[in-house]
């Protein structure tokens, strides 16, 4: 794996199963120097079923001491159906910032599509229901992992809790290059119509079927080097969830200051303020008005953009590195 991510040079978050935990801590400590972070991959099975928080608080301990420091997100072993709905609010009372298991919507007479069924790609906060008070928890969808795309076609049926037993077809059977196919279509429309986060989940024991000739159902690593060096000459931006947490909750701590509009010259300007650094913070404004076209400033500079259609209308999109301070933006139409 290691050897894979550096030859790539792209990021990857480990989730850590600490129930059967086959990696050393010196293993680990390999591992994050070159160049992997961590997170929780909570197994309610292991030892019996048992779906309570203090098994999952008991995994997040031993995880945080097997790869020497904190961790911060958290995406359950099979922990769909029904049986992932408590998770949020202990891992608030446990310190954990983020979820990342949702995404895909599944059937039980047809095949998982790929799409975000929860109405974005991007980071959103769960809500207590029952307080409907907003939890310091974070869902980072994931859009599909490589299970579906390569495991052949057959209907499961899962009873983990009393009254949430789901019947649902899974498996395409597909080879590395069709699954290809599929990411790049979806890559495609990320870029160009969507402009959101793709989450993919490989799993280390495929990645690494063929280098160490491990006994698993099937091989991933041709999928993922032709998924990154696609995503790469595309110029999209790579990023592990730890990674995307941090810089979505950075995010939301900008504050727009001193907005103004002069109409007399079409000018808006205003200030972004934040505590902390962000690097290419993405913002929009709409590419015309009154038939005039944008023009953008950052800090007195000239700021290049790039033209995006976003529900259906024409935005200038632009990135701004956000430092501790005042950053000042001026848009004018002329």
């Amino acid at each position: 794996m290691q050897k894979l991510i550096q030859e790539l040079k792209t990021p990857y978050t480990l989730y850590v199963t600490p129930a059967h935990q086959p990696v050393t801590k010196e293993q680990f400590r390999i591992l994050a120097e070159g160049g992997m972070d961590f997170a929780l991959h909570p197994d309610f099975f292991h030892g019996g079923l048992e779906f309570v928080e203090q098994k999952f608080v008991a995994q997040l301990r031993k995880a945080e001491q097997d790869v020497g420091g904190a961790i911060v997100g958290e995406r359950p072993h099979s922990g769909r159906w029904d049986s992932v709905r408590e998770l949020p609010i202990w891992a608030e009372r446990a310190g954990v910032q983020y979820d990342s298991i949702l995404g895909q919507k599944w059937w039980k007479s047809k095949p998982a599509y790929e799409g975000y069924w929860v109405g974005t790609g991007l980071p959103y906060s769960f809500i207590d229901p029952g307080s409907y008070r907003r939890l310091d928890v974070m869902e980072i969808p994931i859009l599909f992992g490589d299970n579906d795309p390569f495991l052949q076609p057959r209907r499961y049926s899962v009873r983990y809790k009393p009254g949430a037993h789901k019947t649902f077809m899974s498996g395409r059977g597909q080879t590395e290059d069709e699954a290809f196919e599929t990411c790049r279509r979806l890559l495609d429309e990320a870029i160009e119509k969507y402009h959101t986060v793709v989450g993919y989940c490989w799993h280390p024991v495929y990645l690494a079927k063929t280098e160490l000739n491990l006994n698993a159902a099937y091989s991933t690593d041709r999928h993922f080097r032709k998924c990154i060096s696609y995503a790469k000459r595309r110029g999209v931006g790579l990023t592990g969830t730890n990674a995307l947490n941090a810089f979505w909750r950075a995010r939301n701590k900008v504050r727009f200051q001193g907005v103004a509009w002069r109409p007399e010259s079409l000018t808006a300007q205003f200030r972004l303020s934040s505590e902390a650094s962000i690097d290419a913070l993405t913002l929009i404004a709409p590419l015309k008005l009154q038939g005039k076209r944008a023009r953008i400033c950052v800090n007195g500079a000239a700021k290049q953009y790039v033209r995006a259609d976003v529900l259906g209308q024409p935005q200038a999109m632009f990135t701004v590195d956000v430092v501790p301070g005042d950053v000042s933006i001026e848009i004018k139409y002329d």
